[in-house]
């Protein structure tokens, strides 16, 4: 329940995003789940960390890095599409 509300943010701003441009929603909902994996298998390997420890320390900076590089993408298809509709 700690992150609940960084999560819903991520959530959000992805949906919003996906519904207003029409982009897949595979992609977007498998992005931030495989980044959060990746990056909780590493701090349990590398830190000897039981997993679920390890997705406790990896999810805040995972869901912000997701969150973050979806709104650059975003940013700069934009810049480099301004007119396409989808």
């Amino acid at each position: 329940m700690k992150y609940y509300h960084e999560t819903l943010a991520v959530a959000q701003r992805i949906l919003t995003e996906l519904l207003r441009r029409r982009r897949s929603l595979i992609f977007w909902s498998i992005f931030p789940v495989s980044v959060l994996l990746l990056n909780g298998y590493i701090i349990a390997e590398r830190a000897q960390l039981p997993m679920d420890e390890a997705f406790e320390t990896a999810a805040p900076s995972s869901l912000v890095g997701a969150a973050l590089f979806l709104a650059v993408w975003v940013a700069v298809w934009r810049r480099w599409f301004p007119n396409e509709n989808s």
